[in-house]
C-alpha cells in the first residue's frame, strides 16, 4: 500500500524522512513515498510525482508555520483528498496548532508531531486502509506501536528545531520549470505536453500564468489545435509573457495566411513590445505587407527591424528568417546573408526559456538550405511532425520567397558565392519541394481560430 508523505521547507523535509523510515519498520507492507528521497537524480520527477499521487492510499501532510501557505503543499494535499478522500489525509503538525489551520488543511484529521496518542491514531488510520490487515487486532497493532515509538521519538528529537528557511520559497511554477525547460530543450515535445496536461488537470497552473504561457507558445511551435485560443488568452497579460504571446499569435495567424485586417492589426501595437520582440514583429509585419502587395509599408517595417545589430541573443535567431527575406526584397544582400547564416549555423549555446530556439534549429536550417543549396536533405519526419506549427510558418515564408521576384533574385545572387549555385527555376523547385515535405509531415493545415 502506498503512503504519500507531503512536505515543504527544510524542517518538515526532515520530519518526512524520519516518518518514512519509521513507517517502513512498523508496517513493512506499506510503501511510504517522499519525493526528495524516492525520486532519483535525473529522473523525470514531475510524471513520477503525479503517478505516485494517483496510486496513493493514504496521505500525510507535514506542516510547519513556514509552509502553511505553500502552493505546492496545498496542491498535493488537494490531490490526495481527491484521490483517497479527506478521511485518509492527515496533517502532521510541527509547531502549529489546529486553530492555525485554514481551508483546505483544516478539513483533514490533524495529529500533533509530539503527541504519542495522535501518532497512534495516525498509524491506525494507515492500518485500516490496508487491503489486508498486517496485524490481526488493534491490540497487536498497539503493542507494535509501543515497541517502535521510542525510535521515532528519539529520531524526531534529534532533528534541528530551528532551520533557517530558504530566503525565497520557490513557487509551484518554478519547481515545475526546473524540469520542463531541460525537457523542452532536449526535444521531448510530446512528453512535455502530456505533463502540462497533467499539471492543468491537477490545477498546478493558472490560466494566465507562466506555465500556461509556455504551453501556449509551445503549442504554436508544435501545431496544437489549442494554440490560437491559448495565445489569445495570454495576450491579456500586461508584461513580457503577454507580449511574447502576442507575437506568437501573429506568427500563427501569418502561417494561416490571414490578412492583416482580419486580425485587426494596428501599427501602434508594436510599441507595446520590448525592443527585441519589436524587431521580430516588425520583420513579420513587413512580410505580411509584402504578401498583400503593400510595398512601401513593407519597406517601412524593413527599416524598423534593421535598427538592431546582431548580438547573438535568442531574439536574433527568432527574427532571422523573416528579417533575411525582407533584406532580400530591398536589395540588402549583406544583411540577408548574415541573418541566413544565423539560421544555417544555429545558436552556439543552449537558450533556456521561450522561444526555445533549440527546438526549431534543424527545421530553420532545412528551410535556408532549401533556398540556397543543393544539399538540403529533409530532417526526420517525426521531428517535423512534432514541430509542425513551425513547419506551417516556414511554409508561409517559402510561399513568399518563390512568389516574389526580388527575393528570388536575391537568393540567386547570394548563391553565386557557393560552390554549386542554383538558378531561379531550381530555387523555386526546391522551395516547392520544401512545402510539399513539410505539408506531408504536418498532416494538415493550422486551425486559425
Amino acid at each position: 500500500m502506498k503512503v504519500f508523505i507531503s512536505w515543504s521547507r527544510p524542517r518538515s523535509m526532515g520530519v518526512a524522512a524520519v516518518l518514512r523510515d519509521w513507517l517502513k519498520d512498523l508496517l513493512p507492507v506499506t510503501s511510504p513515498f517522499v519525493s526528495f528521497e524516492d525520486i532519483d537524480q535525473g529522473e523525470a520527477w514531475l510524471p513520477r510525482l503525479l503517478a505516485e499521487l494517483e496510486k496513493s492510499d493514504v496521505g500525510i501532510v507535514c506542516l510547519t508555520k513556514e509552509n502553511l501557505q505553500s502552493s505546492w503543499l496545498l496542491f498535493e494535499a488537494g490531490a490526495l483528498a481527491k484521490r483517497v478522500g479527506s478521511a485518509r489525509v492527515c496533517t502532521l503538525l510541527d509547531d502549529v496548532t489546529k486553530a492555525e489551520l485554514s481551508t483546505p488543511l483544516s478539513a483533514f484529521q490533524a495529529a500533533q508531531l509530539t503527541s504519542k496518542d495522535d501518532l497512534h491514531r495516525l498509524v491506525r488510520t494507515i492500518h485500516k486502509a490496508l487491503p489486508t490487515p498486517h496485524f490481526d487486532s488493534d491490540t497487536a497493532l498497539k503493542r507494535a506501536f509501543e515497541v517502535w515509538w521510542p525510535s521515532l521519538d528519539e529520531a524526531l528529537s534529534n532533528l534541528p528545531r530551528h532551520v533557517s528557511p530558504d530566503p525565497v520559497s520557490p513557487s509551484t511554477e518554478e519547481l515545475l520549470l526546473t524540469f520542463i525547460y531541460p525537457a523542452i530543450n532536449s526535444g521531448e515535445v510530446d512528453s512535455v505536453f502530456d505533463w502540462l496536461v497533467e499539471a492543468r488537470n491537477k490545477r498546478l497552473m493558472e490560466a494566465t500564468g507562466k506555465l500556461a504561457s509556455i504551453e501556449a507558445c509551445l503549442a504554436r511551435v508544435a501545431g496544437k489545435s489549442r494554440a490560437p485560443s491559448s495565445l489569445k488568452l495570454q495576450q491579456v497579460r500586461p508584461d513580457d509573457i503577454g507580449a511574447v504571446a502576442r507575437v506568437e499569435w501573429w506568427l500563427h495567424q501569418f502561417a494561416c495566411f490571414k490578412r492583416l485586417d482580419e486580425i485587426h492589426f494596428e501599427k501602434s501595437q508594436l510599441d507595446t513590445l520590448s525592443r527585441p520582440l519589436k524587431y521580430t514583429a516588425s520583420a513579420l509585419i513587413g512580410l505580411w505587407h509584402l504578401r498583400e502587395e503593400k510595398i512601401e509599408e513593407a519597406r517601412e517595417q524593413y527599416r524598423d527591424c534593421m535598427d538592431a545589430a546582431i548580438v547573438g541573443d535568442p531574439h536574433d535567431y527568432y527574427r532571422a528568417i523573416p528579417t533575411a527575406l525582407l533584406c532580400f526584397q530591398f536589395g540588402d544582400l549583406d544583411n540577408a546573408r548574415k541573418f541566413f547564416e544565423l539560421s544555417r549555423n544555429g545558436p552556439d549555446r543552449e537558450n533556456s526559456g521561450y522561444p526555445f530556439i533549440g527546438l526549431t534549429t534543424e527545421f530553420d536550417k532545412y528551410f535556408v538550405l532549401s533556398c540556397v543549396s543543393k544539399t538540403a536533405s529533409p530532417v526526420q519526419r517525426d521531428y517535423m511532425r512534432q514541430r509542425r506549427g513551425q513547419g506551417w510558418l516556414l511554409y508561409a515564408y517559402a510561399d513568399i520567397a518563390w512568389r516574389k521576384p526580388t527575393i528570388l533574385q536575391g537568393l540567386v545572387d547570394i548563391g553565386q558565392t557557393l560552390k554549386n549555385p542554383l538558378d531561379a527555376n531550381a530555387i523555386v523547385g526546391r522551395l516547392k519541394s520544401f512545402q510539399q515535405a513539410t505539408s506531408a509531415a504536418s498532416g494538415g493545415r493550422p486551425i486559425s481560430d
